[in-house]
C-alpha cells in the first residue's frame, strides 16, 4: 500500500493558486451608457468651443485662433485641437487632452508646437484648460 500524502501536498498549493487566479477580477470595459454619455457630452462641448477659443485668444493676446476638432481617442479620453496664427509667424497647434470622469470632460494636460520655454503662451494654454473645464461643467 502506497502513501498518497506527497501527491496531495503538491496538489493543494496548485489548486490554491488556481482559485486565486480565477477569483481576480479582470478590468471591465466602460458601460455602453457611459460611452454614449461621454460622446453626447463631447458633442455639447464641441458646439461651444469655437466661441470660447476666439474669446480666449483675444483675451490672452494669442493672435487669430480657431477650434479645429475634438475627438474621442478612447471611451473616456478625448483630444481637442486648436490652431493659432499670428501675422508673420508659422501656425501653432495646441492639443488639449481630456478624460471623461464623473459625468463631465476634465482637461488633463496640453501639448503645443511652440518652444516649451515660451512662458507667455504656456500660461495662456493653462488658462485655456481652466476655461474648457468651466465650460464642460455648465
Amino acid at each position: 500500500m502506497r502513501n498518497s500524502a506527497p501527491r496531495t501536498t503538491v496538489l493543494i498549493p496548485i489548486a490554491a493558486v488556481a482559485c486565486l487566479w480565477m477569483a481576480t477580477p479582470a478590468p471591465a470595459a466602460p458601460a455602453p451608457s457611459t460611452e454614449r454619455g461621454a460622446k453626447a457630452k463631447l458633442d455639447e462641448l464641441k458646439a461651444k468651443l469655437p466661441d470660447l477659443v476666439v474669446e480666449w485668444a483675444d483675451r490672452e493676446d494669442m493672435g487669430h485662433a480657431w477650434f479645429s476638432r475634438a475627438r474621442q481617442i478612447s471611451p473616456d479620453e478625448a483630444k481637442i485641437t486648436i490652431v493659432l496664427k499670428n501675422a508673420g509667424t508659422p501656425r501653432n497647434v495646441v492639443t488639449v487632452f481630456a478624460r471623461f470622469y464623473n459625468g463631465i470632460w476634465v482637461t488633463t494636460h496640453f501639448e503645443a508646437s511652440w518652444p516649451t520655454t515660451d512662458q507667455q503662451r504656456n500660461r495662456a494654454a493653462h488658462i485655456l484648460l481652466v476655461l474648457i473645464d468651466e465650460l464642460a461643467e455648465k
